[in-house]
């Protein structure tokens, strides 16, 4: 029987989460890499976290590692935002008694289920992760943090690295992607301490504001910028290969992309038909 990544647990913010899933980024927790067979699914309870990778769409079971779509053997009700989670009641049962007279058999909880989607870079592309968490409301008190779990509760956890799905565009995804690698940390690479990353220790330096050239910020009133003008105006020069940001005008110009595992299956089947041919 596969085992969820925690139990006993609740998630209270998406920084929970994120502390989540760079735990199990690190291996310091397990992935759910299957869906839950009937023992697992009866093993179920308040307290119960999973975390789980979204397999590509339209791929062939087993060339991707993954899961197309994560059941728990539950009905639920229709889902409920709050902040960047999404919240779902257990749907009731229906009687199975057949009699008039009133059931002593208690009243049974309502299982509410949590779940929150990031976006994370992985040597295989962009890929989805997903966390859902299960808990009651009377027993949702019952349940530790991750301040309670001594092996997690002081992991920092990069910023900008996991991007909420439910906020995020793709194009959202690619700024914030280069905001963490301007930051000066390494991209993700396989690494003997953890499931794929390797964080350099602190950022590299960032520009000062003396080293940027005015000519390089705009007003907000100004016309956008065309392509050839940022280059002009921002190129760096040899002697300095420091990282300088484009102006926003520009950025908040350029057209909208494809979703970026559209972009990545659509990589894939272009190196099949290349092979082929």
């Amino acid at each position: 029987m596969q085992s969820p990544t925690c139990t006993g647990l609740r998630i209270r913010s998406t920084r929970d989460a994120n502390v989540l899933f760079h735990a199990v980024a690190l291996n310091i927790l397990p992935m759910v890499v299957r869906r839950l067979d009937s023992d697992a699914r009866m093993a179920l309870c308040s307290g119960c976290v999973y975390v789980w990778e979204e397999r590509c769409h339209g791929l062939p079971e087993g060339s991707e590692p993954g899961i197309e779509r994560f059941t728990d053997g539950r009905s639920w009700g229709p889902s409920r935002a709050r902040d960047d989670f999404l919240f779902y009641y257990e749907k009731a049962s229906p009687s199975k008694s057949l009699t008039g007279g009133s059931s002593k058999t208690p009243k049974r909880q309502t299982m509410i289920k949590q779940t929150y989607s990031v976006y994370v870079n992985t040597p295989a592309g962009l890929r989805k992760w997903h966390l859902n968490a299960y808990y009651t409301q009377e027993t949702v008190d019952q349940l530790i943090t991750v301040d309670d779990i001594c092996s997690i509760k002081n992991l920092v956890v990069p910023d900008s690295y996991y991007i909420c799905a439910r906020a995020s565009r793709s194009r959202d995804v690619a700024a914030k992607t280069n905001q963490y690698l301007s930051m000066g940390y390494d991209t993700p690479t396989q690494s003997a301490q953890g499931r794929f990353f390797a964080f350099s220790a602190s950022p590299s330096p960032r520009p000062s504001d003396s080293d940027t050239d005015a000519t390089c910020v705009s007003s907000p009133a100004s016309p956008a910028v065309s392509k050839d003008a940022v280059r002009s105006k921002c190129s760096l020069s040899p002697e300095d290969s420091r990282i300088q940001l484009v102006p926003l005008e520009y950025l908040q110009s350029m057209a909208r992309h494809r979703d970026p595992i559209d972009d990545e299956a659509l990589r894939m089947l272009s190196r099949k038909h290349t092979a082929r041919s």
